[in-house]
């Protein structure tokens, strides 16, 4: 049953991507014969053929690929407690972390390297002096 529903995903593919290509090639044969001059919407047959075409090719890739896990998130969840959850540094952004904090704020100088910076002026302002 699952290979017959595969192999008709797969037919419903090719069928639908063959319609959306014939809908190309009409639209382009559509602009060739239209005139220059005069501006023409979308012939509504090429329209609902690029709506078919998408749909038969959305439900036959819903089909082809129906290997679907159920989405048991309440029961996954409740086996983890809230402390591990929070504890995993992964979920922290980078800069509300100490060490971020540190990265972020340690080319600020202090009021100590101020005075050593002067200092140092002040020394090399001699020596030239």
């Amino acid at each position: 049953r699952k290979l017959f529903i595969k192999n008709m995903a797969k037919l419903g593919i090719i069928i639908g991507s063959i319609i959306i290509l014939h809908s190309a090639y009409s639209m382009i044969e559509h602009r060739k014969f239209q005139n220059e001059d005069f501006v023409d919407s979308v012939p509504l047959d090429i329209i609902v053929e690029v709506l078919l075409g998408m749909l038969i090719n959305m439900v036959s890739g819903a089909f082809f690929f129906n290997d679907y896990m159920p989405i048991q998130e309440a029961s996954i969840l409740s086996k983890i407690s809230y402390s591990e959850v929070h504890a995993n540094t992964d979920l922290r952004p980078l800069n509300k972390t100490r060490t971020g904090l540190l990265k972020k704020y340690r080319k600020i100088a202090t009021v100590k390297d101020l005075a050593k910076d002067n200092s140092r002026v002040n020394k090399l302002l001699k020596k030239v002096a």
